[in-house]
């Protein structure tokens, strides 16, 4: 049995009764769909935490995985935040735990974005009605085809900058614009291939590169 340690950090009292039944019901609920799904996790220490400045500001929730044994799990206290909202979060991070058990933490530039992939596309598993924030629809193909082929020019290098890719940088760097490439690779992946976010979670993001060549030469004209 893996070994799940819940950290609330309140001493000072910032998160209320109410928000904090929220999220033990919420880290229980999390637990029971990501084990059902991925089998035995990690032994974790998940910290809690009032944090406004590094949460989501559409749902007042982020997570952050640290290693294959450690989640912060970063919470606003002002903003009405739903346990739905805070159990799919730690089910994206409990698939990175999974995922850097098997495979270490992700370093390049296409592991980072084949890992929140399968991270955002398994909370979609988890959940098919739902459409993950940080999967844009709105981007045009063409630019993601132009991203695409600048990963895999720079795919193996460790070089790049983190916050732009994924947290946005100007009209260069759309906001989610890593999650959103990840989140199309994973969902196009699993579509033609008939399988699941889940089976994939523990496969090297090396073993993507052919499907994602693939994906250049289908939208190439």
């Amino acid at each position: 049995m893996s070994t799940i340690n819940q950290i609330i950090l309140n001493a000072n009292g910032q998160l209320n009764e109410k928000q904090l039944a929220l999220i033990k019901s919420a880290h229980n609920k999390a637990l029971e769909r990501t084990e059902k799904e991925l089998g035995r996790l990690p032994n974790t220490d998940i910290v809690f935490l009032h944090n406004p400045e590094y949460v989501i500001p559409e749902i007042g929730v982020s997570g952050e995985t640290y290693n294959a044994h450690t989640i912060m799990m970063w919470l606003d206290k002002e903003f009405d935040f739903t346990e739905e909202d805070v159990t799919r979060t730690l089910c994206h991070e409990l698939n990175h735990t999974v995922r850097m058990k098997e495979l270490g933490f992700p370093n390049l530039l296409f592991e980072k974005i084949i890992s929140e992939g399968l991270a955002d596309q398994f909370e979609v598993e988890l959940e098919p009605d739902l459409h993950p924030i940080t999967y844009r629809k709105d981007l045009d193909p063409k630019d993601l085809l132009e991203r695409l082929k600048s990963i895999r020019e720079i795919s193996k290098s460790d070089k790049y900058d983190y916050f732009a890719w994924f947290f946005g940088d100007g009209d260069a760097f759309p906001r989610w614009l890593g999650y959103t490439i990840g989140n199309y690779i994973i969902d196009k992946y699993c579509a033609k291939y008939k399988t699941k976010p889940s089976d994939l979670t523990r496969k090297p993001a090396s073993e993507f590169e052919p499907f994602v060549d693939y994906l250049i030469k289908d939208f190439d004209y």
